[in-house]
């Protein structure tokens, strides 16, 4: 590697250790995703001022890795030929060993992506993108690093450059997604040893992921949707009648009232339900000759 290549690293090194647990296949995997990681240093140090550029933003950028890696693979002699190799020897292993090792390769991606990026980091990261390529080809997949997500809830898969760019835009879907990885985890620590599983790793990675574009200072309550809200207009009308009616009515005893205050009752209620004239006014007992406590006439009977 020359010297202008060692200036776009970090110089300080970082130590790498190895999960105890490995699926089958994963080291000879390994061994052939670091070869040619080492191949494409080679390549990229001979011509750095085209590579240049690409090679830095795969330092942060999965897209970028994946074409990096396709830009320098078609300048190597037989390379298809060794790629497919590897391929059918992977699809002699069943479908759920692919995926682990899949998962396997995505974690080991993302925990590159958050180390110091030195030239063994980096190594390591292109010798995992170029297993997992190498995988999805296997699986029938897209060779690219994009995840198969559809939606919200999948926590199967590391999310895309251009999925954080979104999610970090909608805090709402992103905490979503944050509440559905932490179910998982939940569930993940119902078994032994879980924390050496690959899904524990790969949710681990997942929620640093999603943690580190979370905005701490957003709420919930200040998410107001764009949708324009329409207010319905209730008027409620207010029985005025039946309340001047019930104040007439409660202090008087109903059951003792005469004939005479009865009718003069009847009256005033009729007053209060229709449109009455000066000149419809019947003559009622005076004030004097009415009492509305205990409903009598002061000192007169119906017979008067």
């Amino acid at each position: 590697m020359t010297e202008a290549m060692n200036e776009l690293f970090d110089e300080k090194e970082t130590t790498t250790t190895t999960s105890k647990r490995a699926l089958a296949g994963t080291a000879t995997l390994t061994d052939f995703g670091t070869k040619y990681a080492s191949q494409i240093f080679t390549i990229v140090g001979s011509d750095l001022e085209t590579y240049k550029e690409s090679f830095i933003k795969s330092q942060t950028d999965n897209a970028e890795l994946d074409k990096l890696i396709a830009t320098t693979f078609a300048t190597i002699d037989n390379i298809d030929v060794a790629l497919q190799a590897q391929v059918d020897l992977l699809k002699t292993l069943n479908n759920a060993t692919l995926n682990g090792m899949l998962k396997s390769q995505q974690s080991k991606r993302s925990r590159a992506r958050h180390n110091t990026m030195t030239k063994e980091n980096y190594q390591s990261l292109v010798a995992a993108a170029i297993a997992e390529r190498l995988i999805r080809q296997a699986l029938g997949k897209s060779t690219t690093s994009s995840s198969s997500r559809t939606g919200t809830g999948r926590a199967t898969a590391l999310f895309t450059d251009d999925e954080l760019a979104a999610l970090a835009l909608d805090q709402m879907s992103l905490r979503a997604e944050i509440r559905n990885v932490q179910s998982k985890q939940s569930v993940a620590k119902k078994t032994d040893g879980y924390e050496e599983t690959d899904l524990w790793k790969l949710l681990v990675d997942i929620k640093a992921q999603l943690m580190d574009i979370r905005d701490p200072n957003f709420r919930p309550a200040d998410h107001v949707s764009d949708v324009p809200v329409q207010i319905q207009t209730v008027t409620v009308e207010v029985d005025t009648t039946r309340i001047a009616i019930a104040d007439l009515l409660k202090d008087v005893a109903i059951d003792k009232l005469t004939t005479k205050n009865a009718k003069a009752l009847l009256v005033q209620i009729s007053a209060m339900t229709i449109e009455w004239k000066p000149e419809d006014d019947a003559p009622i007992a005076e004030e004097d000759e009415f009492s509305e406590k205990d409903g009598t006439d002061n000192g007169h009977t119906d017979e008067e």
